[in-house]
């Protein structure tokens, strides 16, 4: 296989996941704005899952931006742990795909860190 394919799908992957990133936290401060966070700060139940997500999950994304896989985990283990306290106040997991999707731009950051790599000597 050519050696500059791989490079080349780093490349693709890193920028897709760097627009897409962008289109997440675009979408974070719409909904900050919507809801109006600042005269309805999150309750003392709410503030750890509002830590995880969207709090830990933009700091990941902005991380993996200089750090890609650094940045892809701490946003995919906020999410997580996003999942498993929200399941411990609530006694159900959340419903849906979106927080999974907002996730999406992570798994790209993953794939182009590993398709960026030098290989071994």
């Amino acid at each position: 296989m050519n050696a500059s394919r791989p490079r080349l799908a780093a490349v693709i992957f890193r920028w897709s996941a760097r627009i897409l990133s962008l289109v997440v936290l675009a979408l974070f401060v719409f909904m900050a704005m919507g809801d109006n966070i600042l005269a309805n700060p999150p309750s003392l139940e709410e503030l750890p899952l509002f830590l995880c997500f969207p709090v830990g999950m933009t700091a990941g994304l902005f991380l993996a931006w200089r750090w890609e896989l650094l940045g892809a985990l701490v946003a995919i283990l906020c999410l997580a742990l996003f999942y498993l306290l929200d399941f411990l106040v609530s006694g159900t997991m959340p419903q849906g795909p979106f927080f999974l999707l907002f996730t999406s731009p992570a798994l790209l950051f993953i794939l182009a860190w590993f398709l960026g790599r030098k290989p071994a000597a």
